[in-house]
């Protein structure tokens, strides 16, 4: 019996929508990630609930990473509670940060800092490890 993949699901950004949310909110640290929105991580394959945007509502940045926060069908919370939807945007590599470090950064949503919202066009997928 040969094993399922494992990997992670959630929403992958258009190209003009990354671009978009990089004119809206520009990277602050040297390495820019603006890739995908994490619906579960650790999973066989599958793929997240549909949806095809996403709304960019606050964004954080401390200690080398900077994210945003967005709503994903109505809510910024994850499924299982366990943390906010967002998108990774930049983060400091040389200075230790990776692009992980944002779900520590975003747990304390006193952080966040209110953006005029904006949308994100979004594709479901699943990602390998």
């Amino acid at each position: 019996m040969t094993a399922q993949p494992r990997g992670y699901n959630g929403y992958q950004l258009t190209e003009q929508s990354r671009d978009n949310l990089l004119r809206h909110i520009p990277p602050i640290y040297p390495d820019v990630i603006a890739h995908h929105i994490t619906h579960e991580f650790d999973i066989t394959e599958q793929l997240p609930p549909d949806a095809i945007t996403a709304r960019v509502t606050y964004m954080v940045h401390s200690n080398g990473v900077q994210a945003a926060i967005v709503k994903v069908n109505g809510t910024t919370t994850r499924t299982y509670g366990d943390s906010f939807y967002h998108v990774t945007i930049s983060v400091d590599r040389a200075a230790g940060a990776k692009p992980q470090d944002s779900n520590t950064l975003i747990k304390d949503s006193r952080n966040w800092t209110v953006v005029m919202p904006f949308d994100l066009d979004v594709v479901p997928r699943f990602f390998n490890f």
